[in-house]
């Protein structure tokens, strides 16, 4: 209503038709259509970029804390440009990005081989109770994973002391590390649907996927990351 009493207005002030003011101010740069757009493209950018520098697998690593950057400046609204910020992050933490993926990689494969084992050697309760065990290391790799990955992008660097403040934020915020977890991995939900869904959402996942699931973990860990950045700074 808001809208539409400020478009009257400016139609009389302006003396144009108000279909030709409506749409001029609607694809304007400050229109909700301009901005919609943007955002698309915003998200799709910071998709594709990182499904790109995680091809050699190695660089998975930066390739996650370059998407964790953009989505933290996406969240805020920070107007950064997308193509160069992503590789300014990724160049700034590569080395560190580089290790803590590899070793983020190798644990979460040992542990994958380790459900798959206790599926075949045990059954009954035993089975339930260890299942549920690595199922709960595994929701808490992730989201140390992501709180790491967000700290090495904010400071560029590594220090022992972001493992600590990493882990502090995981099991201080254990409920919304579910969250987190459940967004970092939703991309790998398509597997367990027929090929033919899967076709039919693969577009959303090139384009969007990743990237909406890493601003949903900023949104989800906003009203506490200052704080864990304050700690890493002293």
């Amino acid at each position: 209503m808001r809208t539409v009493r400020r478009m009257l207005r400016l139609n009389s002030e302006s003396g144009y038709p108000f279909s030709e003011v409506y749409m001029k101010h609607f694809l304007s740069e400050n229109g909700k259509l301009y901005r919609l757009l943007e955002l698309i493209m915003e998200l799709g950018a910071m998709n594709v970029l990182f499904l790109l520098c995680s091809i050699p697998l190695f660089t998975i690593g930066p390739a996650y804390v370059a998407l964790v950057a953009c989505a933290d400046a996406f969240w805020k609204e920070e107007g950064r440009p997308t193509f160069s910020y992503f590789f300014k992050k990724f160049r700034a933490a590569f080395l560190p990005s580089v290790l803590v993926g590899c070793v983020a990689s190798l644990v979460f494969i040992l542990l994958a081989y380790n459900m798959l084992f206790t599926l075949v050697a045990f059954a009954g309760a035993v089975r339930i109770v260890l299942l549920g065990v690595y199922f709960l290391l595994v929701i808490v790799l992730l989201a140390f994973v992501y709180h790491l990955a967000r700290i090495i992008g904010c400071f560029q660097n590594f220090r022992t002391k972001y493992l600590k403040a990493a882990l502090l934020a995981t099991v201080a915020h254990l409920p919304r590390g579910l969250g987190i977890a459940a967004a970092m991995v939703s991309p790998l939900v398509l597997l367990f649907f027929p090929m033919g869904v899967i076709l039919a959402l693969l577009p959303v996942q090139l384009f969007f996927w990743f990237s909406t699931a890493s601003v949903l973990c900023i949104k989800l860990s906003a009203d506490y990351m200052d704080e864990i950045e304050e700690y890493c700074k002293n």
